[in-house]
């Protein structure tokens, strides 16, 4: 039984990942190759009352990204509970919501404007773990 939710456990994984590169390649084809790009896509917030068309939806896009990386980092944390040991940067704990995702991914871009060149999922991936940690390590 164990086994059968290991494999079920990397399986879904496998798909997880395998999605969120697909979606990468979309993001990319939008511009979305760096993290200053999607910075500046996910300044603006959905709370916002004022936002124009062009930036909510900027905004629902960073929100989009940022919850597909979540996704995938999530289910890796959970997967320590299957003996499966993903790396601890590509694995997130417990967080708030959405919105403490977004904050936690824009304070990052502040800090290190020295990778602002880099792949924007590096950015992601790297102030998500870093703010939230998986303890299941």
């Amino acid at each position: 039984m164990k086994r059968a939710a290991q494999n079920s456990v990397k399986g879904f994984v496998l798909v997880a990942t395998c999605y969120s590169i697909t979606s990468i390649s979309v993001a990319q084809a939008d511009g979305w190759h760096s993290v200053e790009n999607l910075k500046s896509s996910c300044e603006y917030s959905v709370s916002q009352n004022s936002l124009g068309h062009d930036q909510q939806t900027l905004a629902y896009m960073c929100l989009g990204y940022i919850s597909g990386a979540v996704a995938v980092m999530a289910q890796n944390c959970a997967s320590y509970a299957f003996d499966f040991a993903p790396s601890p940067q590509l694995a997130i704990g417990s967080f708030p919501n959405i919105e403490a995702a977004r904050l936690s991914f824009l304070s990052w871009t502040v800090a290190n404007p020295e990778q602002w060149e880099r792949p924007a999922l590096v950015g992601v991936v790297s102030a998500l773990s870093a703010e939230f940690p998986c303890k299941g390590q």
